[in-house]
């Protein structure tokens, strides 16, 4: 196995500047060894955090001395609101295009079902036609 080229360490600090503990579950780190390796991290919270803490992720590569910080940006409070507004015209579209996918399918479906219904029915008329030629011929036969 390599050793590990990079290596990131997650930190936090409140409104106050105070350093907050990040917890095991909240980062994550993946490997892939496709042609090139590529280490990725990230950090997983919840909302509360991030609108009162500042994350700084430290970069430190295994041939330098010096480590490389990145501060990430917060990000502005967007409160969702419910508004009743008119779609738009790609949005009818798209609508238009999902209905006439159910209509298709539902066509396919009463298709399929009509057609199970003729092979039925061809079935019933066969097996009585046989029924019918038998009971003639052993009534013909005389015994």
């Amino acid at each position: 196995m390599f050793p590990e080229l990079v290596r990131f360490t997650w930190q936090a600090e409140d409104q106050s500047g105070r350093k907050v503990e990040l917890e095991d579950t909240e980062q994550l780190e993946q490997i892939d060894d496709d042609p090139d390796v590529r280490i990725t991290s990230m950090l997983i919270v919840n909302k509360e955090k991030v609108r009162t803490n500042i994350f700084t992720c430290l970069v430190q590569h295994d041939s330098s001395v010096d480590d490389q910080s990145v501060i990430v940006p917060r990000v502005k409070d967007v409160t969702m609101t419910q508004t009743c507004s008119v779609p738009k015209i790609g949005e009818e579209e798209e609508e238009k295009f999902m209905t006439s996918g159910v209509l298709e399918f539902s066509r396919s479906l009463y298709l399929f079902s009509v057609t199970y219904l003729i092979l039925l029915v061809k079935n019933v008329l066969y097996f009585c036609t046989i029924s019918v030629l038998l009971c003639k011929t052993n009534a013909a036969i005389p015994t």
